[in-house]
């Protein structure tokens, strides 16, 4: 059984494996920091998103400035959480305007929940659609381990 569901994994994705849209959140890591993290135990925050500081900085103050809305809202490593359980913590709505504030004290009501660990600035991403003046976000989650 488990070999036709690699097999099939093989011909739906190549031999790269899945998008990497639908790769797992430890993908964002570096060899180096995924072999200090098995020999550390837990992470003590989620995976940062793909996306550079620089460039997360830069498409926030400029959004800020600019009066950006908030457009879609996303969250990424979440397979067993929903994203309802997330989405009822966050402060960000789309349409809104999209402040700073907003997403620290998003990020800061998502921590507090137990399924995941604590996020970090590095845990979002921010697309800026200059023409229509809106910012899509992404959330980027490390779930912990159920306990059995």
């Amino acid at each position: 059984m488990f070999l036709l569901i690699l097999i099939g994994s093989l011909v739906m994705f190549g031999r790269q494996g899945p998008p990497t849209e639908f790769r797992d959140a430890n993908d964002a890591l570096s060899a180096s920091d995924m072999s200090q993290s098995k020999n550390q135990g837990p992470p003590a925050f989620s995976d940062a998103c793909p996306q550079s500081e620089s460039e997360r900085t830069a498409n926030l103050e400029e959004a800020v400035k600019d009066g950006y809305a908030i457009g879609r809202v996303g969250f990424f490593g979440n397979q067993n959480t929903r994203d309802l359980v997330l989405r009822k913590r966050i402060l960000l709505e789309e349409g809104e305007p999209l402040t700073r504030e907003k997403i620290e004290e998003s990020l800061k009501r998502l921590s507090k929940l137990e399924m995941i660990y604590p996020l970090r600035f590095a845990n979002f991403e921010i697309q800026l659609d200059r023409a229509n003046k809106i910012a899509h976000l992404t959330i980027c989650v490390t779930e912990k381990r159920k306990r059995k």
